[in-house]
């Protein structure tokens, strides 16, 4: 027997199993975890390995007959639909637990120096996310194909199941399979389950069967294609490596790059006079073949396997050097950041958006008083009903959207610890609810108090908070249409803003001009947001806009270039994901009296000359 080495040539490796999946001797076997997963798996990806295993030449693909049994135990009790449901109920059990913990540990200073821009707007993106997961929870556990994905699957099974004599491999057993079970000798002794402690054991020894030749034959190799991940299968080494200096992690970007255990290896060569052994991943298979695809420069046929079988952030880094070539758009998922900080489009993508919007004036008299009234003078205990309430009406047509959105703007303001983090969660609950019209005109309902007041014209000065809620909402471009609304209404009122919602998701330059201080801290100079200076002087010692009072740091002059950036992005109404953040890890100090100048919509740029606040309120 020969023990595995500790390091993996990964390069050499796929060679040798691409060379394998090539060969007329290989022989494939479909395991019950890999006929589960073909379950449940998408149609496209369930097509494209269905087909590769029907092109493969006569015989070559191989269920064996204990795995054909378990997956009718597992079809006939619909335990696939079950695991798929009970998977999505602890994950959401999970995310909720999460939040509150979130809600209970957000801190406004810790939350400013990660980067966000406040406490509410780290609870609403929170409360944003776990929403978003939610819906996209309908979508996994969704269970109305899974009838047909069975009868698929059913049918390569009815077509590739091995005849093997299921009764002399029990019998055998009986004799050495606690002997196996109790000394570690692979395959199942990490089967915990009393009832089928034996059942991978009479997987091996069905593809022993089927593979041994006769002494002077030329030898078949085997592949069992598995999505088992316990390591009484096979041997994977701690490490990597791609070239001769380069190491890393085996598992650390899911490759599973893995060998038989050395001990099936020698059974497998001694009982079967077998070739070649393999137990591979089905996404390790699929990466494998897209690598014969790329080297060949022929067409891949395993696209949507692929991308279904590994984390989409995994596709562009795969270790191989050919595997790294940017792999095709309809392949690919963009990643969250790209995703957020693309442009939005210039032309609507739904119809629903040509329908029209009232105008800020006429939005702002919308009337709220009696809903409001009837909120505030609810107990606590009843307040849950007076909100349901306003849900059944707006699912019905009674409540008009962009009303609803402005009631949801003055909750926010008048109970921010309440309302205003949840603005975007409600948003996202509601998606499934309404057309893409009305959905876009609560979120501009709710958007325009953030700029105008109850009479329409605009404010000078920008609800900030409400506002830095509302903008984790622009980046869905399925509420193009109340942002480009918005747009229009602050281009129409000659509105000056360092960041404009509504006119394409651009990075927002920030200049940083600091001179290097002592202790390895940068004593700031001048700050510039889109161009404008933002950095005042000679602040009275009183003043909120001093940066000390701004970061709430007392007399401690420090911070580190998140936090700054997260203020930046709070004073400024500056979407965190679209500020630049080059100069994250650098520590900066400022003078005393140093501070910041306000937002004011009516100076150039959208950044004040003086530096006093005013209050806004909507009535």
């Amino acid at each position: 027997m020969r023990l595995d080495p500790m390091v993996r040539d990964y390069p050499r490796f796929m060679d040798e199993l691409t060379e394998v999946l090539e060969s007329p001797q290989s022989r494939f076997y479909l395991d019950t975890s890999l006929l589960m997963w073909l379950v449940r798996l998408s149609p496209e990806a369930r097509s494209e390995f269905l087909i590769w295993c029907r092109n493969r030449p006569d015989g070559s693909v191989r269920v064996p007959v204990w795995a054909a049994h378990e997956l009718h135990h597992h079809l006939t009790g619909n335990i696939v639909a079950a695991n798929i449901r009970s998977a999505v109920s602890e994950t959401l059990r999970q995310l909720d637990d999460f939040a509150r913990l979130a809600s209970e540990r957000a801190d406004e200073e810790d939350c400013r120096k990660n980067g966000f821009a406040s406490r509410q707007g780290f609870v609403a993106e929170v409360d944003h996310t776990i929403a978003k997961v939610k819906q996209f929870a309908n979508v996994v556990r969704s269970d109305s194909k899974l009838n047909a994905a069975a009868e698929e699957v059913i049918d390569l099974v009815n077509d590739f199941t091995l005849e093997t004599n299921i009764s002399e491999v029990i019998d055998s057993l009986r004799k050495t399979g606690d002997f196996r079970y109790s000394h570690r000798v692979p395959p199942g002794f990490h089967d915990l389950k009393d009832k089928n402690r034996f059942g991978d054991v009479i997987i091996w020894e069905e593809i022993i069967e089927d593979i041994r030749v006769e002494e002077f034959s030329k030898r078949r190799h085997c592949v069992l294609i598995s999505r088992d991940d316990k390591t009484d299968w096979v041997s994977s080494a701690p490490l990597v490596s791609e070239d001769n200096s380069s190491k890393k992690s085996n598992r650390d970007i899911g490759l599973d790059v893995t060998r038989p255990h050395p001990l099936l290896v020698h059974e497998f060569e001694g009982r079967a006079r077998g070739g070649k052994l393999y137990v591979v991943h089905p996404s390790l298979l699929a990466s494998a073949l897209e690598y014969t695809s790329r080297r060949t420069g022929t067409a891949s046929t395993v696209s949507n396997w692929l991308a279904a079988a590994h984390r989409s952030d995994l596709l562009p880094r795969l270790a191989v050097t050919n595997l790294q070539t940017p792999i095709s758009e309809a392949t690919t998922t963009a990643s969250l950041g790209e995703a957020r900080s693309a442009p939005v489009p210039t032309t609507s993508p739904s119809a629903d958006s040509t329908q029209s919007y009232p105008t800020a004036t006429e939005l702002m008299a919308l009337p709220t008083t009696d809903e409001m009234n009837s909120y505030m003078q609810a107990t606590p205990l009843d307040q849950p009903d007076v909100v349901q309430r306003w849900f059944g009406q707006l699912s019905s047509g009674e409540f008009p959207p962009e009303r609803f959105g402005r009631l949801l703007a003055e909750l926010s303001l008048r109970e921010p610890g309440q309302w205003l983090s949840r603005v975007p969660s409600v948003v996202e609950d509601l998606r499934s609810e309404l057309s893409s019209h009305s959905l876009n005109g609560i979120v501009l309902g709710v958007t325009v108090p953030v700029f105008f007041d109850r009479f329409g014209e605009a404010l000078r000065q920008p609800r900030k908070e409400l506002g830095s809620v509302v903008l984790l909402l622009e980046s869905d471009t399925t509420l193009y249409s109340a942002f480009k609304t918005l747009a229009g209404y602050l281009a129409a009122a000659d509105v000056e803003l360092p960041y404009m919602p509504g006119t394409g998701r651009r990075k927002v330059p920030i200049d940083v001009d600091a001179s290097d201080g002592s202790l390895g801290l940068k004593t700031l100079r001048d700050i510039r947001v889109a161009s404008e200076s933002v950095l005042a002087d000679a602040l009275p010692e009183d003043s909120p806009r001093r940066l000390t009072a701004l970061m709430n740091r007392e007399e401690q002059q420090r911070c580190s270039g998140q936090e700054l950036f997260g203020l930046l992005s709070r004073e400024y109404l500056l979407p965190p994901d679209l500020v630049d953040t080059e100069l994250d890890k650098k520590r900066f100090t400022w003078a005393p009296d140093a501070g910041l100048v306000s937002l004011d919509t009516s100076s150039p740029g959208g950044i004040s000359a003086t530096v006093i606040d005013e209050g806004n309120d909507l009535e």
